[in-house]
């Protein structure tokens, strides 16, 4: 699991009280609208997840006086992007095996490129841990109290059934197990030298040449993602890796203007008010969708004229006026759970 638990898809079914899940797709103790886990109940059943984007995963409750609670379940070592930017595991050793030193114990304000502030502010939850605050090439970490020295981690690729496709038009981002080229040629492995010498020896992406073994790659910004064969008459061949499948049900910037989608509901659950009523809740007459009407937009999220930080509805609670929905980022043009 990483960051938020996005991408989570296991079994855990008890929050972190020792409560047991509401199924979602029962309306019972628990009323919610969450229709996008009730439609695929065979793999969601009441399994904790983070429909909301919220800050973890969670699930409604069968105690009908909990409506939801958080769940506890582990993070795991591994990272889900090429740059490791939601790794927030325990590893704490460089590629080289130096132990890495406190996060909160170095002088951070010596290095602009620090300009993350919600890791700057919380230095000391990050431990001595890798991270990787700044978008640098993978996580990494300080070796030295001085800040002087540093390097990167070597933090594994999580496993995830949609890693064997491409979400750049370059597959810079590929990472997965393809090791056959467009005629079939078996790719040599990174990390030997036969039959093609090469460059690429000590690794890339942060990670040693071990660990891509002979996948198809793209570690120099080529066209596209390839490798040297095992066919010392053939040098090296570009692979077919095919495209990740698009989805516009998540956000490409953080207020989310631009969000089109068909999500119905607040981060906590409750239904969206059509835009074209005005019952329980009376909108504000400034509100507008250029090209189109308040009709067309139905009862969907959105953030019109950047009224909010991100997509919000009135609700259809007459005690809620709005609130703010859980859109996720899109991870390169798909979304990133």
């Amino acid at each position: 699991m990483t960051s938020k638990g996005l991408d989570y898809n296991g079994d855990v079914s008890i929050t972190i009280s020792g409560k047991t899940c509401q199924r979602w797709d029962s309306q019972h103790p628990h009323r919610h609208t969450f229709f996008r886990l009730q439609e695929q109940a065979h793999l969601n059943k009441n399994y904790c997840r983070n429909p909301s984007y919220y800050s973890d995963l969670w699930c409604y409750t069968t105690d009908r006086n909990t409506r939801w609670e958080w769940c506890n379940v582990p993070v795991c070592e591994c990272r889900d992007t090429p740059k490791g930017e939601a790794y927030i595991g325990k590893i704490s050793r460089t590629v080289n095996g130096r132990q890495c030193v406190r996060w909160d114990s170095v002088n951070i304000s010596k290095h602009e490129y620090f300009n993350n502030s919600d890791f700057t502010e919380k230095l000391s939850d990050h431990e001595n841990y890798c991270r990787n605050p700044d978008q640098r090439q993978s996580p990494w970490c300080f070796t030295e109290p001085s800040g002087g020295f540093w390097d990167y981690c070597n933090i594994p690729f999580c496993k995830r059934n949609d890693t064997e496709c491409v979400n750049s038009p370059k597959g810079l981002d590929y990472f997965g197990t393809e090791n056959k080229t467009v005629d079939k040629e078996e790719c040599q492995r990174w990390d030997s030298m036969e039959p093609h010498q090469h460059n690429f020896s000590v690794g890339f992406m942060g990670l040693s040449a071990s660990e891509h073994e002979n996948y198809c790659r793209n570690p120099n910004d080529d066209t596209m993602p390839w490798c040297f064969t095992v066919n010392s008459r053939v040098r090296f061949q570009y692979c077919k890796i095919p495209e990740c499948k698009k989805s516009n049900d998540c956000k490409t910037t953080e207020t989310g203007s631009e969000y089109r989608g068909k999500q119905n509901s607040t981060s906590e659950g409750i239904l969206c008010q059509r835009w074209d009523r005005t019952t329980p809740h009376q909108p504000d007459p400034r509100i507008s969708f250029p090209g189109a009407t308040l009709a067309a937009q139905e009862n969907f999220c959105r953030n019109p004229n950047k009224f909010k930080s991100a997509p919000w509805c009135y609700t259809v609670d007459p005690n809620v006026r709005w609130q703010t929905c859980g859109i996720p980022l899109c991870f390169n043009g798909k979304k990133a759970y």
